[in-house]
């Protein structure tokens, strides 16, 4: 008897250092970064945008203005784990505006990253937006999910 409560007491111990390790650790590490520079600095890209505009290849979007009525909006997230579960199902978004246009690029999605993994430098997610807005303070979220439980971390100036 004294046996099987000792073995009991074990599984026990073992249980809750894995559950207070998991909630240690099931947060990512994230480094968010929000850039707003105006379209005349990248005019090689706004005019390679406005030609295809004008060739009909984007469709809701007809003409654009001029280039100094615009600027893209650049979100970067670099993300580490440090849990022994991996992630999954990482996801970036830009919070809209009125004036946003086009997504020029994205890497806004992960569908796993492994535990004690990284996404930085090249491999960080990020999204990149034409806008006519001029409001510098933009905002954004990272969303994810360690061990089937969700996450999200605010990016950017609130």
């Amino acid at each position: 008897m004294k046996t099987a409560a000792k073995i009991c007491a074990a599984i026990a111990c073992i249980a809750l250092i894995l559950v207070v390790g998991y909630v240690l650790t099931s947060k990512l590490s994230v480094t968010g970064e929000v850039k707003v520079v105006p379209a005349e600095k990248d005019a090689e890209l706004f005019n390679r945008i406005a030609g295809d505009v004008d060739a009909g290849l984007y469709e809701g979007i007809h003409a654009l203005g001029s280039i100094d009525s615009y600027c893209f909006v650049t979100l970067k997230a670099e993300v580490a784990s440090f849990s022994p579960f991996k992630t999954e199902w990482i996801t970036l978004s830009l919070d809209s505006e009125e004036g946003d246009t086009l997504v020029v690029s994205s890497n806004a999605w992960v569908p796993e990253m492994q535990s004690f993994g990284k996404l930085d430098g090249k491999d960080a997610l990020e999204i990149k937006i034409l806008t006519s807005s001029k409001n510098e303070r933009r905002t954004g979220k990272l969303e994810y999910y360690i061990f089937g439980r969700y996450h999200s971390c605010p990016l950017g100036e609130e």
